[in-house]
């Protein structure tokens, strides 16, 4: 087995302009973005939770809560006719 050989097949075989890299550079940049909206949406719910533990802890009406807008998940897809999102 010569691994030479095989990875200038393989180089031969992939199409123009998209090398190995590039490709996984952009899965990894896509990986990325993913991970960060995750991430700031879990900080987000803990800071949210420690105001609750605040509220609770000064024996205040969990109504007088400031409400948080609603982050739209930007992985699932909306319908066209009745505006509900699904995963693609």
């Amino acid at each position: 087995f010569d691994i030479a050989k095989h990875r200038a097949l393989e180089e031969r075989q992939a199409p123009p302009g998209k090398g190995r890299r590039q490709q996984k550079s952009q899965m990894e940049d896509a990986s990325k973005a993913k991970w960060r909206e995750k991430s700031a949406a879990f900080r987000e719910a803990m800071a949210q939770n420690r105001l609750i533990a605040q509220y609770q802890k000064e024996g205040r009406s969990l109504s007088e809560l400031p409400t948080l807008p609603t982050r739209e998940d930007s992985s699932l897809l909306p319908c066209k006719s009745c505006g509900r999102t699904f995963n693609e």
